[in-house]
């Protein structure tokens, strides 16, 4: 697995909230609702024949990590965080929460990789700084636009930040329902 070639894969996911943002909810959901409904059928197949979960990892091998052979990939809870990140929050914060997680998630990963020095468990500060900055430049750049108060962006994204640093459950589905959760609380 390339963590680089993956992160960069991930920041094509910028597609989701930029739809979002000129297009309707209802639009959004039935988009991924039908890569979703894709994905998860292609989980139930390669989990049932081998040799086909075998070649996908062959063909993408790139992409995957070695986990993903006997559990859920990642792409397939990242849509699943999409869509119900699109479905439970009002447009304005669904937006905000996925860059958090297309953003956030893929610069935690790239500096934590490549720079990450100071180790806290399997990750690094120096990613969880980038994943919070990240965030939180991303939000005060559209600050006016969302009407999102600055106590707000910097809890959220903090949150969010810490979420990646220490993933409970993975953080395709934490980070924009923990993003989320306090945008919508604060607002």
């Amino acid at each position: 697995m390339s963590i680089f070639l993956r992160k960069v894969y991930r920041l094509s996911a910028l597609i989701f909230p930029l739809t979002y943002f000129f297009s309707s909810r209802t639009f959004i959901l039935g988009i991924t609702g039908v890569v979703l409904l894709g994905l998860l059928i292609l989980e139930i197949v390669r989990f049932k024949i081998p040799s086909f979960n075998r070649k996908i990892f062959s063909s993408f091998s790139r992409l995957l990590k070695d986990r993903e052979k006997e559990k859920i990939s990642g792409t397939t809870i990242f849509f699943i965080g999409v869509f119900i990140t699109v479905l439970i929050f009002p447009k304005e914060i669904a937006i905000l929460s996925l860059l958090y997680l297309v953003v956030g998630d893929a610069l935690s990963g790239i500096v934590g990789f490549n720079w990450g020095r100071i180790r806290i468990g399997k990750k690094s500060l120096e990613g969880f700084l980038a994943c919070w900055l990240s965030c939180l430049a991303i939000g005060l750049i559209l600050r006016d636009f969302f009407l999102f108060s600055s106590p707000a962006l910097i809890l959220s994204s903090l949150a969010v930040a810490l979420v990646e640093l220490f993933p409970f459950v993975d953080d395709n589905l934490t980070i924009p329902l923990a993003g989320g959760a306090i945008l919508y609380v604060l607002r």
